[in-house]
């Protein structure tokens, strides 16, 4: 008995989530949010591309030594071009 109560409540859980995440969704986004909802479900992996702190980012930096060169942003420090 213990066992179906546990595992009723746990589908409750789920099926809750998933509501609420269509009605956010549809909120958002209008009548396609309920597909926008059902497409984040099945793919939950963060879209935002990771940058790892050991790779350096590539930006224009206008602020530093090297003027509007393009130089390598660092965690620590600014790696700039050798004709700077």
């Amino acid at each position: 008995m213990k066992k179906i109560v546990i595992t009723l409540i746990i589908i409750g859980i789920l099926v809750f989530c998933g509501i609420s995440q269509i009605a956010l969704f549809s909120e958002i986004y209008g009548k396609e949010g309920i597909l926008l909802s059902g497409m984040a479900t099945l793919n939950s992996k963060d879209p935002t591309p990771v940058v790892h702190k050991s790779e350096p980012i590539r930006n224009m930096d206008p602020g530093n030594s090297c003027g509007n060169s393009l130089c390598e942003i660092n965690e620590y420090h600014y790696n700039c071009p050798q004709d700077c």
